[in-house]
């Protein structure tokens, strides 16, 4: 019986985000704490120093290499060449990834990706590691797959069809991503390669309550903080929440502060703040930017979680740590969401439904007595079924089938 002893990870990505919170919880849980693991990621990866602050786990390593992964954005005549340059840049990312991998032996590569569909150096990590004889290659995607790109479909089909050959497995997180691949791309398109779900997991962790962050801002009795905990980007519905607001009786406005807390473009937060500033609603918002500490010492501090994600959000790791902490949670139905959570546990709402947001923002402090319950009864919930020590155990489980499925 063969067992994991080591493991190569490929993550490549520009900022701060959902890879980054897997890989800590995964990497920190007892089940990792004894494998000897490589991280290779692009050297303009923002969330790196975050990730290497949040480990306590110290068998992992980290090796950095340079990627054109980003710079479609530093000009448009610089876009359009590295577009048409991209088959070349696949074939040469290959044999960069086969030169990284030549100085160890690993049991796993694992290529790790948010989104899927279009050229990815994940993809070709994998058929790098095929030619460096790592026997297990597994790709896990967590977020919803795209469609090909524009003129590129017929190269990035056959690369999919010689991927789904040397692949072990794919992972999805959830079945919902699992439907996008398969929907919109042939990367599933052999019968016998191995494809899994398998969730992800938090910590159990306990609150901290050491350090309140919005102390500085003046509590008023009978006023509810309420926090939308993410990156400011359009598809979260930072607008919804805004013209949900203005909807809201006074009465009930008044009984509500809404902490946006995040970065995001100046551009696209001038425009939430504007909408603000129009329905007058200034009193209501506070922008706190990016909050550098853990969960768990932020979230104890509000009332009331929000995640109006309007598409695709992979498994949901925001409303998942409000959760496993008894904050009450407001999240739309999108993503792995129905797969895990339902009205026994938060408010489960439709995407992009200003009336939904409103209603349950009125039903929040009409009913909060019910509300805190139900928050108790989630906590017990996701701490027993979503949490990382399943989430790694499920995948050493699957990685050693893999290894001793082989001659």
């Amino acid at each position: 019986m063969k067992s994991l002893k080591s493991i190569a990870i490929v993550w490549e990505q520009l900022a701060w985000g959902g890879v980054d919170t897997f890989l800590k919880y995964l990497l920190n849980s007892q089940n990792f704490s004894h494998l000897d693991v490589t991280i290779f990621t692009n050297d303009t990866n923002k969330g790196l120093d975050r990730l290497k602050k949040s480990l306590s786990n110290k068998n992992v390593k980290f090796v950095k290499y340079k990627s054109v992964f980003g710079l479609e954005d530093r000009g448009y005549f610089l876009k359009i060449l590295l577009y048409a340059f991209k088959p070349l840049i696949f074939c040469l990312s290959i044999m960069k990834f086969k030169k990284l991998f030549s100085n160890k032996k690993y049991d796993v590569l694992m290529a790790t990706c948010g989104g899927y569909g279009s050229f990815r150096n994940e993809a070709a990590a994998i058929f790098a590691a095929n030619r460096n004889n790592i026997p297990v290659r597994t790709l896990w995607i967590t977020h919803a797959c795209t469609h090909y790109p524009p003129l590129m479909g017929g190269f990035l089909k056959l690369i999919n069809h010689y991927l789904s050959k040397t692949l072990s497995s794919v992972i999805s997180t959830c079945y919902a991503t699992r439907e996008t691949i398969f929907n919109k791309s042939n990367l599933l398109d052999r019968d016998y390669l191995h494809e899994v779900v398998i969730y992800l997991g938090i910590p159990h962790v306990e609150k901290d309550l050491t350090n309140n962050f919005f102390d500085k801002y003046e509590k008023k009795d009978g006023v509810f903080n309420v926090g939308m905990m993410s990156r400011i980007e359009e598809y979260k519905g930072h607008l919804d929440l805004v013209s949900a607001i203005n909807l809201l009786p006074i009465n009930y406005r008044e009984k509500l502060r809404f902490f946006i807390i995040g970065n995001g473009e100046k551009k696209y937060v001038e425009k939430i703040k504007n909408l603000i500033t129009n329905h007058g609603l200034e009193k209501n918002f506070i922008f706190t930017g990016y909050l550098n500490t853990e969960y768990n010492t932020i979230l104890p501090n509000l009332d009331l979680s929000i995640d109006l994600t309007r598409s695709n959000n992979g498994f949901g790791f925001s409303p998942a740590e409000a959760v496993s902490l008894s904050v009450p949670v407001i999240v739309t139905s999108v993503g792995a969401i129905p797969e895990w959570l339902n009205d026994k546990y938060c408010s489960v709402i439709r995407p992009a439904s200003i009336i939904d947001i409103k209603n349950e923002l009125v039903s929040f402090i009409d009913k909060n007595e019910f509300w805190k319950k139900r928050a108790k009864d989630a906590a017990i919930y996701i701490n027993r079924e979503f949490n990382a020590e399943n989430m790694a155990s499920n995948l050493i489980v699957h990685f050693e089938q893999k290894l001793n499925e082989l001659p």
